[in-house]
């Protein structure tokens, strides 16, 4: 790699970070804070009364805590001991730049995935696709600890874990000492999280049912390895309570609106029936086998069985990304590329500025309202004045609010004035804060 394109990428990763910089952590962050006594409802319990709760000081807490959790609130064990770890004993200041450091290896895997060196302007057009067309990245990317871990941890685990096996696959003789370390490794990635791992899993079962004859004792103990990990997470008891709990199954049409603010999904569909149209569509399935299935078998699982929000769409929206960026330099025209290249890294320059100043504003509410929450002559009732008014001006903005700035608000439900009442006085009292006013 060039001196020039190192340079391009640490820019990037630069430019992430000041974004990154402002994330507030609220909501599941101040939940995860604590550990509490084993005879409660989970984590939630923090914010009832009458419930011993103490900040989560150790890796120790973390685990305890999600060795409970596992059974009563869901099987996002390994995800959620990091959660509890980093949002105990770490700031939101500390976080960001560990953050950072996996938004740059998500970066690279998705160039990785390309399959082909890229020039410059190559380049360009994959880190401006990733600012420009990855819906929800202000929650999910750039939001709270809690998100980030599950969302893009979880997407760099999943697209290392795809790009391992995509080249495994094409391999005749694996070593045991690879095989080993690919075991332990699909383990891992397939017990993280559900929204990711039931897609990858759904597409290794059609690829061994099809390819059987053809597959190694090796590479079929990693494809196993991740298999298990999926049902160590799926398969927590916490899980078949907690499907009724977001709606059950049966189609759930809240997705539908999901999937419309899905460039990606939007794209590459247009892309395939393109394909398909011109008779390339089997070659093309062949090449981006487990990138295609582990999408359409995620946005299955999220259509029909569980749906509680946009960015449960995001491995659907890796993926097809990266089958998008594929489709992309396979095209023989490199000059309508430049050009493209060139007109997306100006969109992305020109909405940088905007995008920071307004994630910086809702920082800085947000600022003003906790230490309002701080002082001692509120008697329980504080205005959050401020935060609402922007809250409610980023919700009426599609761009800020579906893609780059995760909102809240207090208004219509006690339980996160009493969350963050926990999280303010480290446990010592949930009812610190009984109002925020508009």
């Amino acid at each position: 790699m060039t001196i020039r394109k190192i340079t391009i990428l640490l820019l990037f990763f630069l430019l992430f970070f000041l974004q990154n910089r402002y994330a507030i952590s609220a909501i599941d962050d101040w939940v995860y804070t604590f550990i509490v006594n084993e005879n409660t409802n989970s984590h939630l319990s923090i914010m009832d009364d009458g419930v011993i709760r103490y900040p989560i000081a150790s890796f120790h807490d973390a685990l305890l805590s999600q060795s409970r959790d596992y059974f009563i609130s869901n099987g996002r064990f390994i995800v959620h001991t990091l959660v509890q770890y980093f949002c105990g004993t770490m700031t939101m200041q500390t976080f960001v730049i560990f953050n950072t450091l996996i938004f740059g290896l998500f970066t690279m895997l998705v160039i990785q995935l390309t399959n082909r060196k890229i020039n410059t302007f190559d380049l360009l057009f994959v880190l401006s696709a990733i600012w420009i067309l990855i819906p929800h990245k202000g929650l999910t990317f750039m939001g709270n600890i809690s998100l980030s871990i599950n969302y893009l941890w979880t997407s760099v685990a999943t697209l290392s874990f795809i790009l391992m096996i995509e080249k495994l696959c094409s391999q005749k003789h694996i070593s045991w000492g690879h095989t080993l370390f690919a075991c332990m490794m699909a383990l891992i990635a397939g017990s993280l999280q559900e929204s990711f791992s039931i897609g990858v899993s759904g597409a290794i079962i059609f690829y061994c049912l099809f390819n059987h004859q053809n597959i190694s004792k090796q590479l079929m103990l990693i494809l196993t390895a991740y298999l298990l990990g999926t049902m160590i997470c799926v398969l927590s008891p916490a899980n078949f309570g907690r499907t009724e709990d977001i709606g059950g199954i049966g189609f759930h049409w809240r997705c539908l609106m999901g999937i419309v603010s899905s460039p990606p999904i939007i794209l590459s569909a247009i892309a395939t029936i393109i394909i398909a149209k011109r008779g390339q569509l089997i070659p093309f399935v062949k090449r981006n086998y487990f990138l295609l299935f582990a999408s359409v078998i995620n946005l299955m699982f999220a259509s029909f069985i569980a749906y509680n929000g946009r960015h449960q769409l995001t491995a659907v929206n890796i993926c097809c990304m990266v089958v998008l960026l594929r489709i992309w330099f396979d095209l023989d025209y490199p000059r309508l590329r430049k050009t493209i290249s060139v007109m997306l890294t100006s969109i992305a320059i020109l909405s940088y500025y905007p995008i920071l100043q307004n994630r910086q504003a809702y920082h800085q509410a947000f600022t003003i309202l906790t230490k309002r929450a701080h002082s001692d002559n509120h008697h329980g009732i504080i205005s959050g004045a401020e935060f609402e008014k922007l809250t409610e001006q980023i919700k009426h903005n599609p761009i800020l609010e579906c893609n780059y700035i995760a909102v809240f608000t207090f208004q219509n439900w006690d339980f996160y004035e009493h969350s963050f009442s926990s999280y303010l006085t480290k446990g010592k009292n949930n009812r610190l804060i009984e109002e925020i006013k508009k």
